[in-house]
């Protein structure tokens, strides 16, 4: 009532389609129905925004589709990476996956402090740091 999604069977041959047991078997025991609540939040802010973005598209996942990708991907004016993977790449392709998420990181650059700005009679400059590198 207040979750929905696909069944078990459903999740075996859509979701988790190029999964293998025992990969398979463990995925499914896992997986949650989504909160119907979620389902119809606003998101007018959502693409209002903008901000650096990366779609990694799995080009063996039905859903979403590749046409709603690309949408996202030019809305957010976001980076594409394409994999040859299902819905849950990090599962079944964790090296392949991390390596796309650290290219995304490393290409954001994290801004802390403001320009000359003074905390405690202390003068600070701005700071740019690579995630994890100082």
């Amino acid at each position: 009532e207040f979750a929905r999604g696909p069944n078990r069977e459903r999740m075996a041959s859509w979701l988790f389609s190029d999964f293998e047991p025992p990969l398979l078997d463990w995925a499914i025991e896992r997986a949650t129905m989504h909160p119907k609540g979620a389902s119809f939040v606003d998101l007018d802010k959502f693409w209002a925004q903008s901000w650096p973005a990366t779609v990694i598209c799995c080009a063996l996942s039905v859903n979403p589709p590749e046409a709603h990708q690309r949408r996202t991907a030019e809305k957010l004016g976001a980076d594409w990476h394409e994999m040859e993977a299902g819905h849950y790449p990090m599962l079944n392709h964790p090296e392949e996956m991390a390596r796309l998420l650290m290219l995304a990181a490393e290409k954001r650059v994290c801004w802390w402090g403001a320009p000359n700005a003074i905390s405690n009679g202390r003068r600070y400059r701005w700071n740019f740091y690579r995630f994890g590198r100082p």
